[in-house]
């Protein structure tokens, strides 16, 4: 099934992408060559004729492009403050979520990966401020070889407790697929009173 083939490299890449770490790719990588890499031949260039082959090298492009400008994928790298855990314990619906921090306390990526070939609807998200949140990458989009003509649209934090945070968001995670949501206008003034604020206090 190469559509669930290209879904799940997109998500690699994804969570490789927003993992604290350096990054590397291998030559032809980037558009998902068919072929192992040999020594004694060029690159299956002829790849890029098709259609799923050209939109992978498309989504490795945006991708980059949205590691050098999102600074809280790369800012703190060095230090354990720059990798929040929202939830690793759902195995229920195999859905991983994390937040990469950068300096400020505006300035966060959240990561949401969905891990199974089931689209998650309504699914609650812990944020750490009030506020609205939009979505800046989509993996299952059409332009990236997904299904989404529309991505999903901004999110406003409810109060409702999840995990270690006050707020919330709710919303559609797609099969196999994985999104980067960040804050579009927060309060980071507002301070909670429970002692899930005081796990989770800024530095």
């Amino acid at each position: 099934d190469r559509y669930k083939q290209f879904s799940q490299l997109r998500n690699l890449y994804t969570y490789m992408i927003a993992h604290p770490g350096k990054k590397l790719l291998f030559m032809g990588s980037e558009w998902g060559q068919f072929l192992e890499w040999k020594y004694d031949h060029g690159l299956e260039w002829v790849d890029l004729n098709d259609e799923m082959n050209s939109k992978m090298q498309h989504f490795t492009k945006t991708l980059n492009e949205l590691y050098r400008t999102e600074k809280a994928l790369w800012e703190l790298e060095g230090s354990y403050d720059t990798i929040e855990i929202i939830d690793a314990d759902n195995d229920a619906d195999t859905v991983l979520s994390f937040i990469r921090r950068g300096k400020t306390k505006k300035d966060f990526v959240i990561v949401v990966l969905n891990l199974t070939p089931v689209e998650r609807k309504n699914f609650a998200v812990g944020v750490p401020y009030k506020g609205t949140y939009q979505e800046i990458l989509n993996t299952e989009m059409k332009e990236f070889g997904g299904t989404w003509v529309k991505p999903n649209a901004i999110k406003e934090a409810i109060t409702v407790p999840f995990k270690d945070y006050d707020y919330q968001i709710q919303t559609i995670v797609p099969a196999l697929g994985a999104l980067l949501i960040k804050p579009a206008e927060i309060n980071t003034r507002v301070k909670s009173s429970s002692k899930r604020k005081n796990v989770k206090a800024e530095k």
